[in-house]
């Protein structure tokens, strides 16, 4: 039996990213973050790519941020 990688499943295939601190977090990523979940719940995203829902995300969050009231 050939020996076994160290870095198996899900962790060798995906590029290591650096973390982001909670507080380095904006409204517009979590207005993001909301607008990614009502898209995924629409079921509207089946055909697009990863880059199209983060950038509509980011759109709508953007759309948000100007319609806020202070």
């Amino acid at each position: 039996m050939a020996p076994r990688k160290k870095a198996e499943g899900l962790a060798a295939i995906v590029a290591k990213q650096d973390s982001v601190s909670i507080q380095e977090l904006t409204m517009q990523d979590f207005f993001a973050a909301f607008a990614l979940q009502g898209i995924c719940a629409s079921g509207a995203f089946k055909e697009w790519t990863n880059e199209q829902l983060a950038v509509e995300s980011y759109d709508i969050a953007d759309e948000m941020l100007q319609r806020r009231v202070i």
